[in-house]
This record gives structure tokens, sequence and C-alpha cells, in this order.
């Protein structure tokens, strides 16, 4: 098998609603079980600090295979290349 990615989220390029956020945020700090290991307060604040622009999310969405989430603050140089196209 292998992962195909459905969708990639970044919110340095496109504005996600809070419920987005929440989610993608929970998924990042959650057992497999679905236990979330931070608080609803903690939780809200990282709400808060992206929806401000203060953290970012970079997010892979597979429609099959494992999903990438990160949330991290900093900015990447626009000059930076992510993918290295063949010749």
């Amino acid at each position: 098998m292998q992962n195909v990615v459905s969708r990639v989220l970044h919110t340095s390029s496109m504005v996600l609603n809070d419920d987005e956020v929440k989610r993608l945020v929970s998924w990042t700090n959650e057992l497999s079980g679905g236990e979330l290991l931070i608080s609803e307060d903690a939780l809200c604040k990282y709400v808060e600090r992206i929806q401000s622009g203060d953290l970012k999310i970079f997010a892979i969405e597979p429609s099959w295979g494992a999903e990438v989430v990160c949330v991290y603050e900093g900015e990447v140089s626009e000059g930076a290349e992510f993918i290295q196209q063949r010749q």
C-alpha cells in the first residue's frame, strides 16, 4: 500500500476556521483511543495562537495512509524549496 494525499493545509497560505484548527490540534494531542492529552483550556490557547498567526499548522490529509500534522512557530523562507522536481 502507499499513501495517497487528499489535501494539504497550511495556515501560512490559507485561512482555516476555528473548528478545523481545533480538530487538527486535537489530533496532534490525542492517544489512539481518542483521549485528549491536553486540557480544553490549552486547546483553546493553541487555536487562538494559530488564528493570530503566532503559531502555524501544516497538515497532510490522506485519502489512504498516514496523516501528518505539524504545529510550529517561526517562518519558512520564501526561497526555500520543499519539493525537488525530477528532470
